[in-house]
């Protein structure tokens, strides 16, 4: 692919890896406002197109616009923030099980939920973390985000959650001296933390290209 290069005046991202490498040049690269295309070089690679399918570049790509996630997180220094485009979610961070109250668009919808933990995905991520942890995943151009919980003790029977994409999710730590809660944004470690909320973002999207009837 080198001789398809063009650093002064790029048309396109090209992202050689898996999913995880897909994830970090989203967040590095999305303010470019190009399209990504990806080559999968990993495992599953949802985010990618497969080798075999780029032998040669096709003349048309079926790209897919996604917004990514704007989160919030309120740590003992105060409100910081990034960007996520699969998911973000709060987890115990010792023995104790986290209590957690879930308020969405400032309702609080679980008082109290008692679980390892709460995360939020795009349906673009529903594929991923939110999949494993037995939410349903969503078409990839679906408008809804996925809330589900880790292990759930209370309320009994609660699993998961479909919100209407312009939500907005609060994570509240009780009892953050007893049960502190750790931060995570695709996988990245934010460190301890009181609260976080996320929404769909207004400004930070992605766009990226598949082969036709990939």
């Amino acid at each position: 692919f080198r001789r398809f290069e063009n650093r002064k005046n790029p048309n396109m991202i090209l992202v050689v890896g898996g999913d995880g490498s897909m994830l970090h040049a989203v967040r590095s690269l999305w303010r470019m406002r190009l399209p990504f295309l990806g080559v999968n070089a990993g495992h599953r690679g949802f985010l990618l197109n497969e080798r075999s399918e780029l032998r040669r570049l096709p003349d048309t790509f079926m790209a897919w616009h996604l917004p990514l996630l704007y989160v919030e997180y309120l740590t003992g220094s105060g409100w910081k923030s990034c960007v996520a485009f699969n998911d973000a979610w709060v987890e115990r961070k010792n023995t104790q099980t986290a209590w957690l109250r879930v308020l969405i668009n400032g309702q609080a919808r679980l008082k109290r939920l008692v679980a390892d933990g709460v995360l939020i995905a795009t349906a673009a991520g529903s594929t991923a973390y939110a999949r494993a942890m037995g939410a349903p995943p969503l078409p990839v151009d679906a408008a809804e985000l996925v809330l589900v919980g880790s292990n759930v003790l209370e309320p009994p029977g609660w699993k998961s959650a479909v919100l209407a994409h312009n939500s907005i999710a609060e994570f509240v730590a009780m009892d953050p001296r007893k049960r502190p809660v750790s931060a995570f944004a695709d996988g990245i470690p934010l460190g301890e933390v009181r609260a976080m909320r996320v929404r769909t973002s207004r400004i930070a999207a992605a766009e990226l290209c598949f082969v036709s009837g990939h």
